[in-house]
């Protein structure tokens, strides 16, 4: 077992064990609250394994437990897309994980913004190039920072959360932004009642090899 981290949010190791699925340790901050996978793995390969469900044809969305179809999600990005839409420049597009590619191909219907999409899963961005001909690459936030791209509107759709310092990366963001730009994150609740009827099982993306920060919207009274 990998040594358990401290949290990443404040580096706080007064920790306290939420779930455990062997050998993932999810912990909560005694500190801050911050709920985080403990020993996350370092293999990053297995994002090729989490894309793997989708298959060449593109009916599923990925790996996840029920399975959304093509139709379910084009109806999730109309919703997305509708909100983008209500922000004034929305030039240029960046989807932070962008997969097997639905959230562009979806775009590049119903709008005529520019839209770019990374992923570090390689064999995803191929099937978003191939099977969509939206512009994708395999890169990095950093390998962004360092080509000197900057973006009207960055979305990460279901993303934060496999990152094991989102506040980290958040500061990133921020500066691939243009002045006036707005970034658009989605991310599960580790609060809602979905979620706890399905921690059990952890399935697909759920699992903890997957996630690493469980954000949870606070209820009201709480800290």
């Amino acid at each position: 077992m990998n040594e358990i981290r401290p949290c990443p949010a404040c580096k706080g190791r007064e920790l306290k064990e939420e779930y455990f699925e062997e050998p993932f340790y999810v912990m909560k901050c005694q500190n801050c609250d911050l709920v985080f996978l403990g020993n996350p793995p370092e293999d990053e390969s297995l994002y090729d394994e989490f894309y793997a469900g989708s298959g060449d044809s593109g009916e599923d969305y990925h790996a996840d437990s029920p399975v959304l179809t093509l139709r379910e999600m084009y109806h999730i990005n109309a919703q997305r897309i509708e909100l983008i839409t209500r922000f004034e420049n929305t030039g240029f597009l960046l989807d932070i994980g962008c997969g097997n590619g639905f959230f562009l191909a979806s775009l590049k219907e119903q709008t005529s913004i520019d839209g770019l999409g990374v992923d570090i899963a390689g064999d995803a961005v191929e099937f978003a190039r191939r099977e969509f001909g939206v512009a994708a690459k395999t890169a990095t936030i950093g390998d962004l920072l360092e080509e000197e791209h900057r973006f009207d509107i960055i979305t990460l759709w279901h993303v934060l959360e496999h990152f094991k310092d989102p506040f980290r990366i958040l500061r990133k963001v921020h500066a691939l932004l243009k002045p006036g730009g707005a970034c658009v994150i989605e991310v599960p609740n580790l609060n809602s009642l979905k979620f706890r009827l399905a921690r059990e099982k952890w399935e697909g993306g759920n699992h903890p090899r997957y996630h690493r920060t469980f954000l949870r919207r606070r209820h009201s009274g709480e800290r």
